[in-house]
């Protein structure tokens, strides 16, 4: 029996989706500036709030930078987000002692929303070729690319499905 259960009260965390959306927003834009920043270019603006651009519809966030860059902060967001995903799959699981509210955010910020995030950007593959993503997708071989998207989807899907099924109480009465 894993020392947290999952309850139907616990998912009551959806109402603070306005703040997890920020928090995965502050997370994937930071990741560009700081990439962008290591390899020498200068970040002119981090926009972190939703907004509608005539060119490319909703934007959840955005970097301006300038200089020369390789494809990397580009890809920066779904490195960190993988990164993330394991980090916060680690503290979910570990019997560290802490109150219950903190492991259900560890869970949703440091679980469901990287996945969520890589997931949602990854679409722009089909649809958006001004995404992070295909923008990603033309600088490097498809075969990593698509290697990447596959690895990292399976990592997501097999590792949530994991810890919900784990730690849900079925049969506790």
């Amino acid at each position: 029996m894993p020392a947290f259960v999952f309850t139907r009260k616990d998912w009551l965390w959806i109402l603070g989706l306005p703040v997890y959306v920020l928090i995965g927003t502050a997370r994937h834009e930071l990741s560009h500036a700081l990439a962008a920043m290591l390899e020498g270019a200068h970040v002119e603006k981090i926009h972190l709030i939703p907004s509608l651009a005539p060119d490319r519809g909703l934007l959840w966030g955005y970097v301006n930078w300038s200089g020369a860059t390789t494809w990397i902060p580009l890809a920066a967001p779904y490195f960190c987000d993988l990164l993330t995903f394991l980090l916060g799959t680690w503290l979910f699981c570990a019997r560290i002692t802490m109150p219950r509210w903190l492991r259900i955010q560890i869970f949703v910020i440091g679980v469901v929303s990287p996945a969520v995030d890589s997931s949602f950007n990854y679409l722009g593959l089909l649809h958006n070729h001004l995404s992070d993503a295909a923008r990603v997708a033309a600088a490097v071989p498809h075969f990593w690319v698509v290697a990447w998207v596959t690895l990292s989807l399976a990592v997501y899907g097999v590792g949530i499905f994991s810890l919900v099924r784990s730690h849900t109480n079925r049969g506790v009465k």
